[in-house]
């Protein structure tokens, strides 16, 4: 709050000019792994909205994690590469094309 505060905003979390940006990962893919490290694709939900004017996309993340020290680390995300084309999460299509849900209600 002591943030919002110094920055100008109103401490109930609303924007005068309704500016806000979201991003809900919605499922994902292994595209590639090995004994020590895995790409995984996100899909993802994006929204940004700009003085109340709301535009919304999904999109593909990219994901590099190894296996370090008895757990996963990122060592990138969202690296330049291809990425197969977006799909409406939970739809017939993404499960298809190998898509699993992460357990999130939108």
């Amino acid at each position: 709050m002591g943030l919002r505060s110094t920055a100008g905003l109103p401490l109930l979390g609303e924007s005068d000019d309704a500016i806000y940006y979201t991003l809900q990962s919605r499922a994902y893919r292994v595209s590639s792994a090995s004994k020590d490290g895995v790409r995984v694709l996100i899909l993802t939900d994006t929204e940004l909205s700009a003085r109340g004017v709301t535009d919304s996309d999904t999109d593909v993340q990219t994901a590099d994690l190894v296996w370090a020290a008895g757990d996963w680390k990122f060592t990138s995300l969202d690296e330049k590469g291809s990425k197969p084309d977006p799909v409406v999460p939970d739809s017939a299509q993404a499960v298809n094309a190998g898509w699993r849900s992460l357990a999130y209600a939108k």
